[in-house]
């Protein structure tokens, strides 16, 4: 009200007008991971809008997968055979979400072979998981991919004691079997979250820290 520092509000049933609202984008994490030769893998477009659920988004290859790779369209995952030769590739999608341009997303393989060196041990690799999102509300299901240049059989442990495994209310869960963090934010854990891993070979072990940016989306419900 004017004059007296008050402002007068009233409360609506009526949703808002949001034609001219501008839209957010659509969020996706990137891999970069090191496999090794006759390694299979599969990496999964992790895609987050918080103006509508990810089903409803347009995921589309962005050029053709190099031999030895296919895309599952059902369950938008690179399929990566044991027959890829080495060397070094990308896996590109576009995703598109009806309002603002699509958004180009690309994962990096660095496929090697294996140590030739018997004397000498390589620690073992944890893929990097860049942009990603986990919004309130909605599971989140994020594999991680190991290797082990020397041909290790690798063992990724979760650090139960840190991170999104302490939070209050969180119901973070880790698959051994899957190697696959899931994770159902709630309001308090909107902002950046992190969960740590330790990757051991039997000889020597790796730190790797995921890192996963909370946000709230404009639409809830079981249509997320």
């Amino acid at each position: 009200m004017k004059g007296t520092g008050y402002i007068r509000t009233a409360l609506t049933d009526v949703p808002p007008d949001l034609t001219y609202a501008r839209s957010a984008r659509p969020t996706t994490a990137t891999y970069r991971a090191r496999l090794l030769q006759g390694q299979a893998a599969a990496v999964p477009v992790l895609s987050t809008d918080t103006d509508q659920p990810a089903a409803q988004l347009v995921v589309m290859l962005a050029g053709a997968p190099p031999p030895g790779v296919t895309y599952e369209e059902d369950t938008r995952t690179f399929e990566v055979s044991d027959a890829l030769p080495a060397g070094r590739y990308q896996l590109a999608v576009t995703v598109d979400d009806g309002v603002a341009k699509p958004r180009k997303a690309t994962h990096r393989l660095d496929v090697r072979e294996p140590d030739s060196d018997p004397a000498r041990n390589r620690k073992p690799d944890v893929a990097r998981v860049a942009q990603l999102q986990a919004l309130v509300g909605v599971e989140l299901s994020v594999p991680l991919i190991v290797s082990d240049l020397d041909g290790d059989p690798v063992t990724l442990t979760p650090r139960l004691d840190k991170g999104v495994f302490v939070l209050p209310g969180s119901d973070a869960a880790w698959d051994e079997a899957t190697a696959t963090l899931t994770w159902t934010p709630e309001l308090p854990h909107i902002g950046k979250q992190q969960a740590e891993f330790v990757a051991s070979d039997g000889h020597s072990q790796r730190r790797f820290r995921l890192n996963i940016a909370v946000a709230a989306p404009l639409v809830t419900g079981e249509d997320r």
